[in-house]
């Protein structure tokens, strides 16, 4: 059967909606929530809708009408393959949708071409497809309007109203301040008796004096975004609903919004509608421009097999791109704030330039990724440069690992992150006082989630058993009311949704909705016989969560307030969390005695070498994260060896190597930063030896 080239046109246009313009929309579909983080709105989306539908296949049929025309008379055969193919994409499609995308690529892709083989000889014989395919040409009027109209896009076609409420009467004019850390595990902080080690944070424990602390409090979600959401609104977390202003109109900011100045830096939602806290707009050119290079990468995703699309660069970086909050196009200072999301220094720097006396009601708000991971601070706020972690001894069954060396070394590394955050504290306290704000103020710090410390267990999500739990859950949170002068301990079964209740109560504001948690001002205190957190579920939609009770009291002496006290003990403040490791003896050791006068015959390549040649603080950064690898490993013999880092003479860690998983020799260590000196430095490694007469340091050769 033979068509002329309006049909072939026409044809060709039709199996290109449904081959790529129908997966591609589905998939923005789903990813509609992210482009509204980013701003998008109706018209953008109308816009999009019309790219995929008409004006990409549009230009596809202009390139093979001119190739037809170009090669008169192969054109029949290059209008087949083209159809062939096109059908053996929609029935790759049709496979993947049938089994979840399980089939393999070498097993899906013969199949579907074989079917675009038989497709293709039905469509150059059979008389109904002429008519089949005219009726399914009201696809390309249907599909951008399916887009349209379904229900993730019209909630950013009409999203509801996020504005600042008006609030009847006058609130209290009090300034606010409140700040969020995450990651900041309840149990790092306490010693054994329960208090704040004031030794190792003595600027939390100085505000545990003036504020109420209350060490019972939880989260009620391990995810950042939504367990935020639950301290701004009150209520627990609806998994269905995106942590935006749009779906949470009533929450701190829009009940604030109307008589409150504004000082915001929070880079992880959008819970603060645009017109209090996204500053200057960008333009709908440069968010399509951000969205047009990615188009590719997304429709290779959609056409290819799961397993062939994740090997494929461009499709997991586009797909990865449009799911990621933290990038793409959004109001600037809100968008400054996102590029900025993971650099304490600049967020907090931020936060305090806009800390000062507004001569009237104002909110300052801070959100910090800190302690959390990455891990990159010192204590002082300087910056070392990470290496990856140690192979997991677990998942690389050739690597030799002391897997508890490792996870000690991860834990020294958080607890000098948390230190920085107590650091950053102290400079918020001297900021208020120098401010005359301090005393005035309702300040009220806490973290939107914990941190699991303990060894071989997730960081962040919660384990099966909750074994966990206490890391994670238990938060610390202190309210220091306006005039508080003498803090107070309170056991009492706190939530994180009771502290926008609480603030609102002291502001003297009434939130026109109700909420989920209760002040704790209230006397007496919510009668609550468990506690509740939101789970992730195991299942294949991330939406898809439960709830479920947790103990209402951490238990007495956890786990890893013990291993802490084990490991660097409470003596000795911050300084201990370098005093780690076997032979921690030797530690100040001048090793002037024990340099060989020789070639060792072992030989080390420091990491990053030259940065211990050049070191200057003013630059923010300082090289404490001491790596290597060990050339000659093969003569160490199995397993990891003990190691000494000196610096200028001195040792000052003691570290164990590991082997990664290409078989190399590796090691790292933690040095404290005043062990460098301005300018040049030597950075020496020993290997540390057991002699019967004792130990033994045999000097390593360094290789630049």
């Amino acid at each position: 059967m033979t068509f002329s080239p309006r049909l072939r046109a026409l044809h060709t246009l039709v199996l290109l909606a449904f081959a790529l313009a129908l997966p591609l929309l589905e998939l923005l579909e789903r990813s509609a929530e992210s482009l509204r983080a980013r701003s998008f709105d109706g018209l953008d989306l109308a816009l999009i809708a019309g790219a995929v539908v008409w004006a990409i296949p549009g230009a596809l049929v202009v390139a093979k009408w001119g190739l037809e025309r170009a090669l008169p008379r192969p054109a029949r055969g290059i209008h087949l393959s083209a159809v062939a193919l096109l059908i053996a994409i929609i029935a790759l499609q049709i496979i993947r949708d049938a089994d979840a995308g399980e089939t393999p690529g070498w097993v899906a892709v013969p199949g579907a071409l074989a079917v675009g083989w038989i497709g293709v000889r039905v469509y150059a014989r059979a008389q109904f497809v002429p008519l089949l395919l005219g009726l399914l040409s009201l696809a390309l009027a249907i599909l951008p309007l399916q887009f349209l109209l379904s229900a993730p896009v019209r909630r950013i076609l009409a999203p509801p109203a996020a504005t600042a409420y008006e609030n009847p009467g006058t609130p209290a004019e009090v300034p606010v301040v409140f700040v969020v850390f995450d990651g900041l595990a309840l149990t790092a902080l306490v010693d054994e008796a329960g208090t704040i080690d004031a030794a190792r944070f003595p600027h939390f424990a100085a505000l545990a004096e003036d504020a109420d602390f209350f060490d019972n409090a939880t989260t009620v979600a391990s995810d950042r975004a939504y367990a935020l959401a639950a301290l701004v609104t009150g209520r627990y977390p609806d998994w269905e609903r995106p942590p935006t202003a749009d779906e949470y109109p009533q929450n701190l900011f829009t009940l604030l919004g109307s008589h409150f100045a504004f000082n915001v830096v929070e880079p992880f939602t959008t819970l603060c509608p645009d017109a209090l806290c996204g500053g200057i707009g960008i333009s709908r050119s440069e968010r399509l421009a951000w969205l047009a290079p990615i188009l590719p990468g997304l429709a290779l995703r959609v056409i290819l097999p799961d397993d062939w699309a994740d090997r494929i660069a461009a499709a997991a970086a586009a797909h990865r791109a449009l799911n990621t909050n933290e990038e793409g196009a959004a109001p600037r200072w809100r968008q400054t704030q996102r590029e900025h999301a993971y650099d304490a220094n600049w967020l907090a720097s931020s936060f305090l330039d806009r800390l000062v006396d507004r001569k009237g009601p104002a909110l300052h708000f801070l959100h910090l990724a800190l302690p959390d991971a990455p891990f990159h601070y010192l204590p002082s706020g300087l910056e070392y440069r990470p290496t990856p972690i140690h192979p997991d001894a677990r998942m690389v069954p050739n690597a030799r690992v002391d897997l508890e060396w490792a996870e000690t070394q991860a834990l020294q590394r958080q607890l000098l992150q948390m230190v920085y955050a107590d650091t950053l504290l102290g400079r918020m306290r001297t900021q208020l006082e120098d401010e005359g704000l301090y005393d005035r103020a309702l300040w009220i710090v806490t973290a939107s989630r914990g941190s699991s410390l303990r060894p071989r267990t997730s960081r962040t999500e919660l384990d099966d058993n909750l074994d966990n739990a206490h890391d994670l859950l238990w938060v610390p949170l202190w309210v220091k009311l306006p005039g508080q002068r003498r803090g107070h301990a309170s056991s009492r079964n706190v939530e994180s949704i009771d502290v926008l209740p609480t603030l609102l109560q002291v502001l003297d504001v009434r939130a026109p909705e109700p909420v989920d948690g209760t002040s704790l001002l209230s006397e007496p205190p919510a009668a609550r016989s468990e506690k509740i957190v939101t789970l992730p579920a195991r299942g294949d939609d991330p939406l898809q969560r439960a709830r479920t009770s947790i103990p209402p009291r951490l238990p007495e002496n956890p786990r890893t307030v013990g291993r802490i006290s084990h490991l660097f003990g409470r003596e000795g403040g911050v300084g201990a969390l370098y005093t780690v490791g076997t032979y921690r003896a030797l530690l100040g050791q001048d090793v002037s005695g024990a340099r060989a006068d020789h070639d060792s015959a072992y030989r080390v390549r420091l990491g990053d070498a030259s940065a211990y040649q050049a070191v200057d603080r003013g630059t923010g950064f300082v090289p404490a994260h001491v790596t290597g690898a060990i050339e000659d490993h093969e003569a160490l013999g199995p397993g990891p060896v003990d190691l000494a880092v000196a610096v200028n003479g001195s040792i000052r860690a003691v570290t164990r190597s590991f082997q990664d998983a290409d078989g190399v020799t590796r090691f790292t260590a933690m040095v404290p930063e005043a062990a460098f000196d301005t300018g040049a430095n030597r950075v020496e490694i020993f290997l540390i030896l057991k002699r019967k007469t004792g130990v033994a340091l045999v000097q390593t050769s360094l290789n630049p």
